[in-house]
């Protein structure tokens, strides 16, 4: 999936993936991401074979949390998906609140990262 991405790692994550999960606030590149996706983006069907790069807002105003995912994660997950998010580095950083959400669902929904902390996550 090509998109022109604010950020280097967000730019080697969507090269990776065929589909986007992403809904954000009003400017923020995960709603840049999404509006450049198309219909890639929250498509709502998926196969195991997706790369499914999933972008959620950091700490910010009017930020968008992991709640506005409750549709969207579910049929991925249920799919069998690979998830490509944050390293466990970036995620951890006090910005990235929407990454952290992010990898405590997928761990309660019995996905588990990559052992090296890439930010891939498989079930």
């Amino acid at each position: 999936m090509h998109i022109a991405a604010r950020f280097p790692a967000d730019t080697r994550k969507a090269a990776r993936a065929n589909k986007l999960i992403g809904f954000g606030a009003p400017g923020s590149s995960t709603a840049d991401y999404a509006r450049q996706a198309g219909p890639l983006a929250n498509c709502g069907t998926y196969s195991a074979d997706d790369i499914v790069f999933v972008s959620i807002n950091g700490r910010r105003r009017n930020r968008v949390s992991i709640a506005a995912y409750d549709a969207e994660l579910p049929l991925a997950v249920e799919a069998g998906v690979t998830i490509v998010a944050d390293n466990r580095s970036a995620r951890e950083t006090p910005y990235n609140v929407g990454e952290h959400e992010l990898a405590e669902w997928l761990t309660r929904h019995s996905y588990r990262e990559d052992p090296s902390g890439s930010g891939n996550w498989r079930a």
